[in-house]
């Protein structure tokens, strides 16, 4: 697991120009570490206005892990410190990449690289140093962790040799880098990358870290095996990879290059490192390797104890100190401060729960002891409960349901583990007790629905039990008193519809913090209201075919003792109306507790009557326009020459041919009223012979009451005007003075009222 660290940091503070170069790596680095001959050859720094981009750093006492060291980075050593709160993100003219680090890792295109090289003569067959890599391309739930990497190395060779870069992840060839050491990247719910060598990994830093650097790794160890008296070179070098953005240092602790002495951190109550009562820890040193001989001197408070090994084995308190000899005049030492930390001072609690069954047993959450536990001391923590003291002094077959824990006897006491920060434990009883529960009685909640269901609002059934508990109480409603008992399938909708017909019975647990009840339970009624046809209109017709109208209540389904309420006084299901308006019946179902479930329904009656018809004519001929004016109450749809339609609620008809036409007009309510009329036709022809048919030429279908045409004129074949008809209804007997004239072709003009002129011509038959 990764955190995000550190809480209340003391900034690390870094010096570009107390120290010069050898004095870094001699005076720094090597200090006593069975290193000769050290001698730096090379430095690659950014140049910047009065700084570097390496130093020294101590961390003030704060919490960073190394006391003081060597730092190297790919931008300002000024904007290596805490805290994490701006982009270490610098560059500098002229800042070159390094070849050698790109060989040795196989990258390309790096730039920025800072560089120390030295030369120096190992005096023992093992070499280490401790390192921490940090970078601002840690970063929390983003992807990028997973792609992009700075890069560092430690580059060691005899002089002359190949570089071997020693910068690597424990037993394993892959170097230190971002991408090769990571915890698990979640970015916008979702995976990103996987972790990988997790274990390596050391935080991400948060706003007030003593570094200014995104994340970094645990302690590393950089180590590898040398030959004694041998000339070395080693190169530290960083760099940025592809750009300069987001810049990355590297973190040498003082005095760790050579012979590893390392006893590890203090073991104080301070850092929570430090040791229980009676208990016991041995400190190993470095071991030497085979065929050769190391001699150590163990300390303790400056007196030099008995054992000659590599471990010591430490039973109380006091500083501790190792000497390591290598027989050829090279010795280096280590020094570790162990503190004891006493047991938690803890309380015996008790808890109380309702014994709703009257039996003494009760569920209860174990972890509520803790304030009793702990007793105002938020350092101490319970970490499990057990069903004896003996499993909890062994720490072994814990209780696996604290939160929801059902004692199986009255009174009994369950074993809580506390340890303190230092990780020491006491052990403190916890009483489950019980108090006897007072008897809510049992509500019955009864509303109206439809077919046996209700929907029930919980806000009501809680009103109920308010009357009968303590003010405060809450309640919780289950369908069974085994999902009441283990407090599973609770329903926590607002509203309810009961899932069995007419009624449903909850359980109901409440809980109040100054009175213990035990649980209760509802009945929930579902009434049923009467089911009504929907809303409708009917007719009445004021020319007497419907006189009068019945009216239905229109009950699908209701009691038998259902109660009916006109809005005319009526108290019946069916009455008999003889006027237009609306009507609204209430039909009501009564219950035996009184509830009444009603429901309405109105019916519209609509006064209406046949038409009473005329027509209107317009237009030229031969495309007349027919006007159907109806007369009389309520709304009309017309059809011209089909009763059965179609029919339209225009009262138009336009392009209407000559000749004899009915049109049909439609009540909403009271029938079909037909009209039959006639469009002005001109004849083709006509035989005034004298034996009755077709013996005069006129206008047919002309509606004396209603003219359209002013005068006709009729001509020969030549245009001589022989007679004017005055009307439409005027006819011409085919004579000229008198005189019959011939068969043949005549011609003939009709003038409009509206000023429409229509020609054409006819035949005079013999």
């Amino acid at each position: 697991m990764w955190c995000l660290g550190y809480a209340n940091a003391q900034n690390i503070s870094v010096d570009a120009q107390s120290f010069t170069s050898q004095q870094l790596i001699e005076d720094v680095l090597v200090g006593m570490g069975c290193v000769e001959n050290v001698q730096v050859t090379n430095t690659v720094s950014g140049q910047f206005s009065q700084d570097l981009s390496y130093g020294y750093f101590q961390n003030n006492g704060g919490s960073f892990p190394f006391e003081e060291g060597v730092v190297l980075s790919t931008g300002r050593l000024n904007n290596v410190p805490g805290p994490n709160t701006t982009l270490s993100d610098d560059d500098a003219n002229g800042w070159n990449g390094d070849q050698d680090l790109e060989d040795a890792l196989n990258i390309n295109n790096t730039i920025n690289a800072t560089v120390i090289e030295f030369d120096f003569t190992p005096l023992s067959s093992s070499l280490s140093f401790r390192y921490i890599f940090a970078s601002e391309e840690y970063r929390a739930n983003n992807s990028s962790t997973c792609n992009f990497s700075d890069a560092f190395g430690f580059l060691i060779r005899p002089v002359g040799g190949q570089y071997e870069n020693i910068a690597l992840i424990p037993g394993t060839n892959t170097p230190v880098l971002v991408t090769t050491v990571r915890p698990e990247i979640i970015e916008n719910g979702e995976q990103a990358c996987p972790a990988i060598n997790e274990q390596f990994f050391g935080s991400f830093n948060g706003n007030n870290a003593p570094i200014n650097f995104n994340g970094q790794t645990a302690v590393l160890t950089a180590e590898t095996d040398v030959v004694p008296n041998t000339q070395y070179h080693i190169k530290l070098v960083i760099a940025d990879e592809g750009n300069f953005r987001f810049d990355s240092a590297v973190f040498l602790e003082a005095n760790s290059f050579g012979l590893n002495v390392n006893l590890g951190p203090d073991l104080l109550i301070s850092n929570n490192m430090a040791l229980c009562t009676d208990e016991e820890t041995t400190l190993t040193a470095i071991e030497a390797p085979p065929g050769e001989t190391y001699t150590y001197r163990w300390f303790q408070d400056n007196i030099l104890q008995p054992e000659v090994s590599n471990e010591f084995l430490v039973s109380q308190p006091g500083t501790y100190r190792v000497e390591v000899s290598i027989g050829n005049g090279c010795s280096q030492e280590d020094e570790i401060i162990v503190e004891y930390d006493t047991p938690p001072n803890v309380e015996n609690a008790t808890l109380t729960e309702c014994d709703v069954n009257a039996n003494g047993i009760a569920v209860y959450s174990l972890f509520s002891s803790e304030p009793q536990v702990i007793n105002g001391d938020n350092s101490l923590q319970i970490t499990m409960f057990f069903p004896t003291l003996e499993t909890a002094e062994m720490n072994s077959d814990q209780i696996t349901n604290p939160s929801q824990y059902e004692n199986s006897t009255p009174n009994e006491i369950v074993y809580a583990r506390v340890r303190n920060q230092s990780g020491c434990v006491s052990i403190a009883e916890v009483l489950l007790t019980t108090t006897p529960a007072t008897t809510v009685p049992p509500q019955d909640y009864e509303i109206c629905g439809e077919n046996g269901f209700s929907e029930f609002q919980i806000s009501e059934i809680d009103a109920l039990f308010d009357a009968e508990t303590m003010p405060n109480s809450t309640y919780s409603y289950f369908r069974t008193t085994d999902d009441a008992a283990s407090g599973t399938n609770e329903i926590t909708t607002t509203t309810f519809i009961n899932e069995t017909v007419n009624q449903q019975t909850l359980i109901v647990v409440i809980e109040n913090a100054s009175e213990c009840y035990e649980n209760s339970q509802v009945t929930l009624f579902s009434r049923d209201t009467p089911i009504l046809m929907d809303d409708e209109i009917l007719p009445l017709c004021a020319d007497g075919q419907t006189p009068s109208v019945m009216l239905d209540a229109g009950v699908v389904q209701a009691n038998a003792n259902a109660t009916y309420q006109w809005s005319n006084g009526a108290t019946t299901p069916t009455i008999s109306v003889t006027n237009a308006g609306d009507y609204t019946v209430t039909v009501t179902n009564t219950y035996a507790s009184g509830l009444s479930c009603a429901a309405t329904r109105t019916i519209s009656v609509v006064e209406g009557s046949t038409a009473q018809i005329s027509i209107s004519l317009s237009g030229g001929f031969p495309n007349q326009t027919v006007t159907v004016n109806a007369q009389g109450q309520g709304n009309y749809t017309y059809a011209l020459d089909n009763s059965s339609g179609p029919y339209q609620e225009s009262n138009v008809f336009e392009n209407v041919e000559p000749g004899q036409h009915t049109v049909f007009v439609r009540s909403e309510f009271c029938g079909t009223t037909p009209f039959t009329f006639g469009v002005l036709n001109f004849p083709k022809f006509f035989s005034p012979n004298g034996d009755g048919f077709n013996d005069v030429w006129s206008v047919l279908n002309a509606d004396r009451n209603n003219p359209v045409v002013k005068h006709i004129y009729i001509f020969d074949r030549y245009g001589k005007l022989l007679t004017t008809l005055n009307s439409a209804a005027s006819a011409w007997d085919g004579t000229f003075n008198g005189k019959a004239l011939p068969a043949s072709d005549y011609w003939f003009l009709a003038e409009f009222i509206d000023g429409f002129q229509y020609r054409s011509h006819f035949s005079l038959i013999r």
